[in-house]
């Protein structure tokens, strides 16, 4: 076989994950509203309200028209489309009722009034081929450089950088260092360290059983479509935490002999609550909601607030882990 020809063979998953991502944006952008319930009884209708809330529409008619969900029997299960929902609660259309209920979603274990709530991943073909797939990797770099860079909203030319959302003032926040500059980094930081200081890092990975396979691995990488225009969809896969934490501890465990790591503490639930609090004061103090919106706009606004509640629900969850490692000379 030619070597080209042996190429492309390694490029051709990586690039139909690439389509899927993409393919999953355009129906996020789409403003098409006509899909309705395929049933839309009383029962279905009273469980989701306790989740999702109408903001503009007539009440409860036109509600079942603002989101395509499947209905399953034995077990009851309502399936909402991901799509249509951050569709809709982009434009405005629907509102989360309480942004934690998003972590019983992607646990699998929201239930109302005896319906299981889910959501389902609208994907094309490719990434169906490729979920089928379990053995296949990928090596994503995170070019996450956000301490000095701004990244737009996904219909807005310009928003306020997004990250780091919860890291407090005294660490280092690693998820803003590009992987390929990671080990440097961590050095530099290590070589900083002055005789009998404590220094702390703190770094957001996946969960170990979140493959790039799965599917919270595509409720995790959405939170990058959050973060960048629709003319560099591509570089959504790189804005998400990819590294593993058995790299991160490598990393702060080895280097300068006289650097050790004292504690190594998982913060998730922290920096979750931490997340839902700014979410709040977004959603609810007049001055702050105000400012921002005049700045940003309401659709910035809106998706901001997504994105925090998106990243605590995944954090709560167990998708993603945050942690704070504390270094000693």
């Amino acid at each position: 076989m030619a070597a080209t020809d042996y190429f492309l063979i390694l490029l051709a998953p990586s690039f139909l994950f690439i389509l899927s991502l993409l393919f999953l944006r355009n129906n996020i952008q789409s403003t098409n509203r006509t899909n309705s319930f395929k049933e839309t009884s009383p029962c279905h209708l009273q469980a989701l309200c306790t989740i999702l809330t109408p903001t503009n529409s007539a009440w409860p008619t036109q509600y079942a028209s603002l989101l395509t969900c499947k209905i399953r029997r034995n077990p009851d299960v309502i399936e909402i489309q991901i799509s249509k929902l951050i569709n809709n609660i982009r434009h405005g259309a629907l509102e989360l009722r309480d942004p934690r209920v998003l972590a019983d979603i992607f646990r699998g274990q929201l239930y109302v009034y005896g319906w299981k709530v889910s959501i389902g991943l609208d994907l094309p073909r490719p990434w169906g081929f490729l979920y089928s797939r379990r053995s296949y990797s990928l090596s994503v770099d995170q070019e996450r450089q956000l301490g000095s860079m701004q990244f737009p909203s996904m219909s807005h030319a310009k928003s306020p950088v997004l990250l780091p959302l919860y890291c407090t003032a005294s660490a280092h926040d690693l998820d803003t260092v590009p992987s390929s500059r990671l080990a440097p980094t961590i050095r530099a930081i290590q070589s900083s360290i002055r005789e009998a200081e404590t220094v702390a890092v703190e770094f957001t990975s996946l969960a170990p059983h979140v493959t790039v396979t799965s599917q919270h691995f595509i409720l995790c990488s959405l939170l990058s479509l959050f973060k960048y225009p629709r003319s560099q969809s591509a570089l959504a896969l790189l804005s998400f935490p990819a590294t593993p934490m058995h790299h991160f501890v490598e990393l702060l465990s080895t280097g300068p002999s006289n650097v050790k790591i004292t504690s190594m503490t998982d913060i998730s639930e922290n920096s979750a609550e931490t997340l839902l609090k700014k979410e709040r004061k977004l959603a609810t103090d007049n001055l702050v909601r105000r400012v921002y919106v005049e700045k940003w706009g309401h659709e910035a606004w809106r998706e901001k607030r997504l994105l925090l509640s998106w990243e605590s629900g995944l954090l709560l969850s167990g998708c993603l882990m945050r942690w704070r490692v504390v270094l000693k000379k």
